[in-house]
């Protein structure tokens, strides 16, 4: 599990200088399964044919710790370009990601108010996967425990790239 090194570096950071709800709140939506999800950009390329300028939608459920999550992107392809020494299909993307239904499970529940997703990616077509993707994060949540209600302003940046076998 080499490329969750810095997950769990991140996570390490997190968990040293954060509160316990908050540390609780990152582990639930940043786990292993979810970030595997997010990481699989096979369900945003098209199943036809397009062009430069060209768009398409795609709205897709995600099942996560925290239940239930919607996601709704609108992408454009915007170019070929070289990238990383590759031919690549450059593709724009922009959307909502909202809470299709709550888990209490953890002992919380997490709902996204506010969610909005916007980045861009480089397809390789000869290796039939994308090569790097780009993208920033900026939600709203609402953390209910049994004892209180908080909200959280999330904003990140994440950036996934294929790294060649070393």
């Amino acid at each position: 599990m080499e490329k969750l090194e810095g997950l769990d570096a991140l996570k390490s950071r997190i968990n040293a200088a954060a509160q316990p709800q908050e540390q609780a709140l990152f582990n639930e939506l940043f786990s292993e399964d979810t970030l595997k999800q997010y990481g699989s950009f096979a369900d945003a390329m098209p199943n036809h044919v397009v062009a430069i300028g060209d768009t398409w939608q795609v709205k897709k459920d995600i099942n996560s710790s925290i239940g239930g999550l919607t996601l709704a992107m609108k992408y454009t392809f915007k170019n070929w370009e070289q990238h990383a020494s590759r031919n690549c299909a450059h593709v724009e993307a922009e959307g909502d990601i909202s809470t299709k239904s709550v888990s209490t499970a953890s002992g919380m529940m997490v709902e996204i108010k506010k969610g909005k997703i916007s980045g861009e990616f480089w397809y390789d077509p000869a290796l039939g996967m994308i090569v790097e993707g780009n993208n920033n994060q900026d939600l709203s949540l609402k953390v209910t425990t049994r004892t209180q209600t908080m909200t959280s302003q999330f904003n990140q940046k994440v950036r996934v790239a294929l790294v060649e076998g070393q």
